[in-house]
């Protein structure tokens, strides 16, 4: 994830203790691995494949993937 860091405050720093950064260098992350916004995040989909990668948790696949589809609009 520390290669990943991104600033999401503006603040010049990566302290992902901060939201905005936590958030920020989570999102650069899955970029990173191929997740592209609004794609679909149904069952099966590449966007889920990508967040069971990055977290096999299907609870936190299913938070993340509706959060993601509200953010996409």
């Amino acid at each position: 994830m520390l290669d990943y860091g991104r600033d999401g405050n503006g603040d010049g720093r990566v302290d992902l203790d901060d939201h905005a950064n936590a958030l920020t260098s989570t999102a650069h992350d899955l970029a990173q691995k191929g997740r592209r916004n609004g794609r679909p995040y149904d069952e099966g989909t590449a966007n889920v494949r990508i967040l069971n990668e990055w977290n096999a948790a299907t609870v936190f696949q299913r938070a993340i993937a509706c959060a993601a589809a509200r953010i996409d609009g």
